[in-house]
């Protein structure tokens, strides 16, 4: 029998599913039957609209176990649900303030069936005994290194210029851009050194802007 899995997490802008959650997904279709949904809407008022879009879709769909990425869609889920539910702590999360963390250790008590960590430190930062540390898995066949200039000639990046690539939306504050931009300043005042901030970047050709630049941030 084919275990039904409904991954559930947070849209991006673009309406879309992380492309990491993505990944995931498809590494394990064909073992299991999965699915995918999306909460939208802005801030926190697309978490407490997610509970009862996701409840309704519970409700026509059959599933034995919802997988939820992310602190507040767990959170979401188990609220939506009586259905096992399993938590991925993608980082940012446990980074986050002390009552995220803490309502984290209480969900994760008494609502998650287990809660997966992606590092050994993210699971000492979030204090849970019973966590399961599992790293994202790397496509090896897409994530490969390019040659500089074949990676530089595809992304119209110049060949005598040094970049600095900052594989994040500056938007998001966790990810401080502006820490970013003045170390780059600072490095650029001997050597000139540009910043590419990368938003919205179809997740096939990160492999191009990680091969092109002479520093990662």
């Amino acid at each position: 029998m084919i275990m039904n899995i409904l991954f559930v997490s947070r849209a991006k802008q673009n309406g879309q599913p992380s492309p990491v959650v993505e990944a995931q997904a498809a590494s394990l279709r064909g073992h299991v039957d999965l699915s995918l949904f999306v909460v939208r809407g802005k801030r926190w008022k697309a978490y407490w609209q997610g509970i009862g879009t996701l409840r309704r879709h519970l409700r026509e769909h059959e599933t034995d176990l919802v997988h939820a990425h992310y602190a507040w869609v767990g959170m979401v889920a188990s609220m939506a649900t009586h259905k096992p539910v399993v938590v991925s702590l993608m980082g940012s999360d446990i980074e986050d303030y002390r009552i995220g963390r803490m309502l984290i250790r209480l969900f994760s008590r008494f609502c998650w069936k287990a809660v997966i960590v992606k590092s050994q430190r993210s699971k000492d930062r979030i204090g849970l005994k019973n966590a399961h540390v599992v790293p994202n898995g790397v496509d090896m066949e897409m994530f490969k290194p390019i040659p500089q200039e074949e990676a530089r000639k595809a992304l119209d990046l110049k060949k005598d210029k040094k970049y600095a690539l900052f594989l994040a939306d500056p938007a998001r504050p966790e990810k401080n851009h502006a820490l970013a931009e003045a170390a780059c300043r600072i490095a650029g005042r001997s050597h000139p050194l540009e910043l590419l901030a990368l938003k919205d970047i179809p997740h096939e050709k990160i492999p191009l802007f990680l091969s092109a630049a002479d520093v990662l941030l």
